[in-house]
Formats: C-alpha cells, structure tokens, sequence
C-alpha cells in the first residue's frame, strides 16, 4: 500500500549478525562485525536500494541454509 502512495519509497532490510557493541561483551562470540564495518554495509545497501543485506556478508550462508532446512521439512 506504502508503495502505491508513495513510489520513490524504498525499503531496506538490514539482518543483522554479530556486532561489536557494548551489548557484546564477553566470550562466545563468533563472526564479530566493527560497528564500522556494519554501519559501511547498511549505508551502502541502503544507498544501492536492495532490498535485503546481511551484516556481515557470511551471515548469508546460515541465511541461505535456514532457508534450505525450512523447505526440507
């Protein structure tokens, strides 16, 4: 409906992974992403208008599988 109303309207989906923030502390973590990094992968999806990025990038791998496992079942 967003769309109708407004054409120019573009929507980013931003799935974040692990990001190094006060939040993370600890031990445990794999995959850990600077906040540097993360905020350098939103703006530039967000500025290229796709639709869906992962932060990081090998966030996309488990994506990919979920995806695979949930139309095995």
């Amino acid at each position: 409906m967003a769309k109708k109303e407004c054409p120019n309207l573009f929507v980013t989906e931003l799935r974040p992974g692990s990001v190094d923030t006060n939040m993370m502390k600890g031990e445990g973590h794999f995959w850990i992403s600077s906040s540097v990094q993360a905020s350098k992968l939103a703006c530039t999806a967000i500025l290229k208008k796709k639709k869906l990025q992962y932060i990081s990038s090998k966030w996309r791998l488990i994506g990919i599988l979920l995806r695979i496992l949930a139309l095995v079942e």
